[in-house]
């Protein structure tokens, strides 16, 4: 089952990615979040696992049905398949101006990594994974930009969301009855589901930065409330308090650093290493929580309110990103951004003269 779910979470956000419109984009991979929370919210309700095994099954079943992407078509050398396949999921003819326009953006990606890697690895051609993941630490300024990467998905997991919805309700919050400390995590569950929704709406409105800084404030004060509810009083009130705290981390969590974490680590690398770092940023991600599933329930035993003093400090400890060129005072964005107009232009070019027609490959 973790192999199955490992290769779903890498392939499903990369294919919506692949097949949404730019203008949608982060939209349509936030979906990807708020199914998993959907998930979870079922999860909390305790529901049979012959139940859940309901939609796995129509999944598989439907993945005989969805075509290719047309980037991976691209990158293999079936345009004109690409070019059908685009036709068919934006529901218009072959020959408009809008499929046109979109396929000769994708051409443009396809035909910019493709030469990225062949200057840059020439004798890694086909194998220049290696290399690529290399690079990212090479190069004092590139290293910076992974760093940024890595601790942004390191910070986003020591804040404690999996421990918060998993054991925090039931376990550390004194709610006494069980049915109560079932329900309060039953709520937590609608929480991170519900709070996905505003995420995912109002990514590509407002800047990265405040929005992290708002969703960290948040986060923090939830936390500390937690811990002092928890330390200071044992009466019932108080836990129901102190869960109510639990529920506004979780609303600020997802409906903030759920989504935006995910679509910085992108943005602030240059197009050439885009995929090897998220590929590093997301495995950052699971190996922490990783950890943090396995230390968290011991210490909770041990300190109880502690616990949320100790990721508080983690929430605390986290970096304020500014405009990646100036910290890692590199031109590499500006270089890929150059070099991605100048092949768009050519490709423009060669379809206007009839060579970069439908059919013909990279």
């Amino acid at each position: 089952m973790g192999l199955a779910v490992g290769s779903m979470i890498t392939a499903v956000p990369m294919y919506n990615s692949e097949m949404s419109p730019a203008e949608v984009r982060p939209t349509m991979v936030g979906t990807f979040q708020l199914s998993v929370t959907f998930g979870i919210m079922l999860l909390a309700w305790r529901l049979p696992l012959a139940l859940q095994a309901i939609p796995s099954i129509l999944l598989a079943l439907s993945t005989f049905f969805i075509p290719y992407s047309p980037r991976w078509l691209l990158k293999h050398g079936r345009d004109q398949e690409a070019f059908q396949v685009l036709s068919y999921v934006r529901n218009l003819p072959i020959e408009d101006e809008v499929v046109r326009l979109e396929f000769l953006e994708i051409r443009a990606d396809s035909v910019f990594e493709h030469e990225t890697a062949a200057e840059k690895y020439p004798n890694a051609v086909g194998r220049a994974f290696a290399p690529q993941f290399a690079d990212l630490f090479k190069p004092r300024a590139m290293f910076r930009r992974t760093a940024i990467t890595c601790l942004m998905m390191w910070f986003r997991q020591m804040s404690g969301i999996d421990a918060i919805v998993v054991y925090a309700p039931t376990q550390s919050l004194g709610l006494g009855d069980t049915s109560i400390s079932l329900l309060a995590s039953g709520v937590v569950g609608i929480s991170t589901f519900v709070a996905k929704f505003p995420g995912i709406i109002y990514i590509d409105e407002l800047s990265r930065r405040p929005l992290l800084s708002l969703g960290g404030f948040g986060i923090s004060a939830s936390l500390l409330t937690m811990g002092v509810l928890t330390a200071t009083h044992a009466h019932k009130w108080a836990a129901r308090q102190a869960s109510a705290a639990a529920w506004t981390y979780v609303l600020c969590f997802g409906a903030i650093w759920g989504p935006c974490s995910w679509v910085v680590i992108a943005e602030i690398m240059p197009m050439s290493a885009r995929a090897v770092s998220t590929a590093l940023g997301a495995s950052t991600n699971w190996m922490t929580n990783l950890c943090v599933s396995h230390f968290v329930p011991p210490i909770l035993e041990r300190i109880g309110w502690g616990t949320y003093i100790f990721l508080l400090g983690f929430m605390l400890m986290d970096v304020a990103l500014e405009a990646i060129d100036r910290v890692s005072k590199s031109s590499d964005a500006t270089h890929d951004a150059e070099r991605m107009c100048v092949i768009l232009e050519r490709l423009q070019a060669e379809y206007a003269e009839g060579k970069g027609d439908k059919g013909e490959s990279v």
